[in-house]
């Protein structure tokens, strides 16, 4: 990938699983002040990841978002993530939580809880710092999102245990 814009010949391995998508920002002027719209259910993804419990590279098995957007304020609440995969023995299941706050057609996410598990496993517990998830709203008035996130598990000693990277474009149900 080029990392220069004005020279073609600096840039970075971004490597197989990163994704790219040219969305545009439902301008400003055209989104909704006020009213709540409902983002929720399995949405367009395509994702990718890997590691030592999935044992390389793996398909999305099941993905679904979902949060409430409240435009009189900007608020965005109630925010749920989960993608699960196959795994080596088991599968593999992502969990997020999050909340945050629409800046123009930017949603500004931060995660408030990351887990995963396997099988029917207890989920551990993540760490959000090396984890993330944004969006922007699209198409008319706003009545679309599109987003992507990457969450990791692993540590210094360690390194990278497990990934797992998508973006998802998902529709709004609105009070209007």
């Amino acid at each position: 990938m080029q990392t220069n814009f004005f020279d073609p010949t600096i840039g970075t391995d971004v490597g197989p699983s990163v994704f790219f998508a040219n969305i545009t920002p439902t301008p400003v002027a055209s989104i909704p002040r006020t009213g709540v719209a409902m983002f929720s259910g399995p949405a367009a993804f395509q994702g990718a990841g890997g590691g030592s419990l999935s044992d390389g590279r793996f398909d999305i098995d099941d993905f679904t978002v979902s949060f409430d957007l409240d435009f009189t304020n900007g608020e965005i609440r109630d925010g749920f993530l989960f993608a699960s995969y196959t795994g080596v023995e088991e599968s593999v299941n992502w969990s997020a939580q999050f909340d945050g706050f629409l800046n123009g057609a930017i949603t500004d996410l931060s995660l408030t809880s990351l887990a995963l598990s396997e099988g029917t496993g207890p989920p551990l517990p993540l760490d959000i710092g090396s984890s993330n998830l944004t969006g922007i709203l699209a198409g008319p008035a706003g009545r679309c999102r599109a987003g992507a996130f990457s969450f990791q598990l692993g540590d210094s000693e360690v390194g990278l245990i497990e990934s797992v990277e998508g973006l998802w474009v998902i529709d709004g149900i609105f009070d209007d």
